[in-house]
C-alpha cells in the first residue's frame, strides 16, 4: 500500500515502507481517496483515511496491478 501511495505522490519520498498503518500513511491514504473520489464527499470526510474501502482498493488495483 505505502509503495503503490509512494510511487502515485502521496505517500512521502522520505519515509520508509514499513508496513505500519499509522498517521502518515492514513494522510496518504486519505489524499488518495480525495484525488481519485473514490467515495462521495461525506464518506470520504467521515473515513478519512482510517479505512481502505472496495472503492479504494479498486483504484488501486486498477492503477497498480497491470504487469511491467
Amino acid at each position: 500500500l505505502q509503495l503503490a501511495l509512494r510511487k502515485d505522490g502521496e505517500f512521502p519520498f522520505d519515509q520508509p515502507a514499513t508496513g505500519f498503518y499509522g498517521e502518515i500513511t492514513r494522510k496518504a491514504v486519505a489524499e488518495f481517496q480525495a484525488k481519485y473520489s473514490v467515495g462521495s464527499w461525506f464518506e470520504l470526510r467521515n473515513v478519512n483515511g482510517r479505512a481502505v474501502g472496495p472503492k479504494t482498493r479498486a483504484k488501486l488495483n486498477e492503477l497498480f496491478s497491470r504487469a511491467y
